[in-house]
Formats: C-alpha cells, structure tokens, sequence
C-alpha cells in the first residue's frame, strides 16, 4: 500500500502472487490497475472523483489528511504544501504532545487499518507492506493503523510490515515494473525461454530487501 505525492497524492496498492506482479483487469482504455484507491471505506463519506463515496483515496489522500488537520485547528497547509513536509510537521507536533495533531494521525491510521483489513481478507497475502507519506507519521500511525486492521482480520499482526523506503516507496515500485516488463519479455531480454538463474535472482533480489516485519510479528 502506498500513499505518495507532493501537492497532489497517489493512493495504490501492489501485489506479488509467487513473486509474479498481478496487475487485475484490462480497462477499456488499454490501461491495467487495481482500482484499491476506491475501495469504500465510508458510506456516507466525501464525494470520491470515481463518483463514489467514500473511498480509501477520500479519506486518507493529501486532501483528507489536510482536511482532517485544518478540522482540529491545524492550518498548516499552506506552510507545508508537500504532503511529506507535511506529514512530517503532524508527526512534531504529535511527539510534543498536540492532542489535535495525535488524533489526525489516529484517524489516518484508522482508514488505512479497515483498507488493510479488506486486502488481507480478500486476498491472504504473507506480507502487506505500508509505503509513502504515512511512515512520516511515525510509529503512532502504525500502530492505529495495526490496531484497525486486527479488528477486522486477526492475522493482520503476523503479515504487516514495515519498510524503510517512504516515499521512495512508489519510485523503487515504478523502476520495478519496468524492470519486469524487460525480464518476462523474452525479446527485451534478448532471447527465448526462461529467465536464467542470475536475472531470477536480481528480479526477486528487491522484493523482501526493504522489508521488515512490523512489531508483534511471529516468526
């Protein structure tokens, strides 16, 4: 899952099935995705730009978390128009003790915890990974956001984990999908048949490198 963006955020979320990427339905337009941004998480929620209500991108995208932030009295967009600065700003304040900065991180971490709990549910991944501005946010974020997803799926605090990468995140994501393109493409590799042993490794090398289990997980 991943939350990334300057003035404007990005809410996607990637998936691996034995190492393979599994990029879900061909849309009309030639364009393949996973629409995990507007999963509805609200039914009363904000008018979602898909036209629905609602959805995960509505309430925790840059938007969301400003909005959430302006609600408490913390008017801070301006001053911090990238979401990592601002992201960044919430976290001090949280650590110095803002109740109003605490409770727009809880609320995030609220949303992206059901979200979480949905994608495990569905599809019973063996690592969920959280990327982008919410590691900004600091260990409170995960852990609102480890305390929701366990309401709605038990197993959530042996699969979610913890990277290093940040907003790096969505960047190392992008380079990784060229780089399957050219590795499962037998005339970009420069041949037929399988990948040899040392492009299988390089391909899988990145995929648990940057990967940590998050707090209470068991081994």
């Amino acid at each position: 899952m991943v939350m990334s963006g300057g003035p404007v955020s990005i809410t996607g979320c990637g998936w691996r099935f034995s190492g393979r990427r599994y990029d879900g339905m061909r849309e009309p337009s030639g364009e393949e995705h996973l629409r995990f941004a507007h999963i509805p998480l609200s039914v009363d929620g904000p008018r979602c730009v898909c036209g629905a209500r609602g959805c995960l991108y509505c309430v925790v995208g840059f938007g969301a978390l400003s909005a959430a932030a302006t609600a408490r009295g913390i008017d801070i967009a301006r001053q911090f128009p990238m979401i990592s600065d601002f992201a960044g700003e919430l976290r001090r304040r949280s650590d110095e003790g803002d109740t109003a900065a605490q409770s727009v991180i809880d609320e995030m971490g609220m949303w992206l915890g059901r979200a979480a709990g949905v994608a495990i549910n569905a599809y019973a991944p063996s690592s969920l990974t959280l990327g982008g501005y919410p590691t900004r946010l600091g260990p409170r974020l995960t852990e609102s956001m480890l305390s929701a997803a366990v309401e709605s799926s038990p197993t959530a605090r042996t699969v979610m984990a913890e990277t290093p990468l940040g907003d790096v995140a969505s960047r190392l994501g992008a380079a990784e999908l060229a780089r399957d393109v050219i590795f499962e493409e037998p005339r970009l590799r420069g041949g037929r048949g399988s990948e040899s042993p040392p492009l299988r490794r390089r391909r899988r090398g990145l995929d648990s490198r940057y990967c940590a289990r998050a707090p209470g997980h068991r081994h």
